[in-house]
């Protein structure tokens, strides 16, 4: 795919957007048919009315329909057929699985095991047929997985479909940062020269555009769990193989800084309701767009924000791979996420509570370690050895005198007639008192 112009990869954007626009609006007047429809309720679900959700079928459709349309009116420059769908067939596989395992979750509902599970068999045919990270490098530091990169592989990929399945609970919100990761992908990957893979990630952006027509708020259609999933899988699997053909391996930085939104929400979620007691996988109103409308915004403001952080995180990630300097995306990200932290937009609760546990930890260590040396002393006398009672009692007045007290006794009594057979006293500044009958 050499000889493919910057042109061409605009035209096959838009041409994305045109089928998902229609496809999409297809699928809100077929969906309520077929029974696929999200219904509100009192808690987290505050729409006001059924709300079609085969939004991510209609993505999926735009990006097949038009992957194969490039294919066949961009042969010659798409280089040899048998390298264009070793390459495309396996993410192409995943993609749909992962959108087959989202419609059954949006028709019937899955448990969260099952569909952990589920996640890990759709992510296999990328992972075994695909590309794999062989390693990785971060800020310098490299690891090699020597054999185990379909490891890391599946768990990169099962991690991208989550982060972005966990934050699509507001209008526009799910589709528009993946939009926005996918175009940065994209120029990351023109960058390094993958034109190929730029394709597929500008056809995913421009198939999220035309969906985000219906999608903006207020919403006609909902991407559900199989648009979710699926664009989250799809900013994984572009990520690693825009990095194949790099020799210090898969650079982690960036992918990480260009989800870093999501990826934050979601590490706050789980921060918080683990140290809260409750489920990994249980539902609350405590992610980001719930805390900025908790301020004041309505629904299209807190979009704009969280659309404007993900754009200048994708910003500073696609600088330092231009710059080839990966701390300028590292920094800008640490400084937008402390930022909100420290301004009490998102994070603040959380970060509190973490501290609040590390806190009475670091007591509880700190009184352990305290106590720990008179528990073994205890544990010494119980079962010390009759030639060693002298030393003990020595030991153990020295360390009470180091605890700043000013007296010591011990009664040792016989625990069948009750008869004190040593009775020892120590003051300080005085003479040791004692009346033994055994020792």
């Amino acid at each position: 795919m050499h000889e493919i112009t910057e042109w061409q990869l605009i035209g096959w954007t838009f041409v994305a957007a045109g089928l998902a626009y229609v496809l999409t609006w297809a699928a809100r007047r077929w969906a309520p048919v077929v029974g696929f429809v999200d219904r509100p309720d009192a808690t987290r679900k505050l729409h006001g009315r059924e709300v079609p959700l085969l939004g991510g079928a209609a993505v999926l459709g735009g990006i097949l329909l038009t992957i194969l349309a490039a294919y066949l009116f961009n042969r010659p420059q798409l280089g040899e057929p048998r390298q264009a769908i070793s390459e495309l067939v396996p993410i192409l596989i995943s993609a749909v699985a992962f959108c087959v395992l989202g419609l059954i979750d949006d028709r019937v509902g899955m448990r969260a095991r099952t569909k952990f599970l589920g996640q890990i068999l759709c992510s296999l045919p990328f992972a075994l047929l695909g590309a794999q990270v062989e390693s990785i490098e971060l800020l310098g530091n490299h690891l090699s997985f020597e054999g185990w990169g379909w490891v890391f592989t599946l768990f990169w990929l099962v991690a991208c479909s989550n982060v972005v399945n966990l934050i699509d609970g507001m209008d526009g919100l799910a589709s528009s940062i993946g939009m926005i990761a996918a175009l940065s992908l994209s120029a990351a990957t023109f960058l390094t020269g993958r034109l190929e893979v730029a394709l597929l990630g500008l056809v995913l952006a421009g198939s999220l555009a035309g969906f985000l027509a219906h999608n903006w708020p207020p919403a006609k259609i909902f991407l559900g769990d199989a648009g979710s999933l699926t664009i989250g899988f799809l900013l994984g699997a572009i990520a690693i193989q825009g990095a194949m053909k790099q020799t210090t391996g898969f650079t982690l930085a960036v992918p990480l800084v260009i989800i870093s939104v999501p990826v934050f929400d979601t590490l706050m979620a789980i921060l918080r309701r683990k140290l809260s007691g409750r489920g990994i996988g249980e539902a609350d109103r405590c992610h980001i767009h719930h805390r900025l409308q908790d301020r004041g915004l309505n629904r299209r403001q807190a979009l704009i924000v969280i659309v404007s952080l993900s754009s200048a995180m994708a910003a500073s990630a696609v600088a330092a791979v231009y710059f080839d300097h990966d701390w300028i995306a590292i920094c800008s990200c640490v400084a937008i996420c402390c930022g909100l932290i420290a301004g009490r937009v998102f994070g603040h609760y959380e970060t509190r509570l973490f501290f609040g546990h590390l806190h009475e930890m670091t007591g509880l260590v700190l009184d352990t370690s305290r106590q720990l040396p008179t528990r073994l002393l205890a544990a010494r006398v119980k079962y010390v050895d009759r030639q060693e009672h002298g030393n003990l009692w020595d030991d153990a007045c020295e360390r009470v005198a180091k605890m700043g007290a000013t007296q010591l006794r011990f009664v040792c009594r016989d625990a069948a007639t009750d008869q004190v057979m040593t009775r020892k006293t120590w003051n300080a500044g005085r003479e040791e008192s004692s009346s033994d009958v055994v020792w």
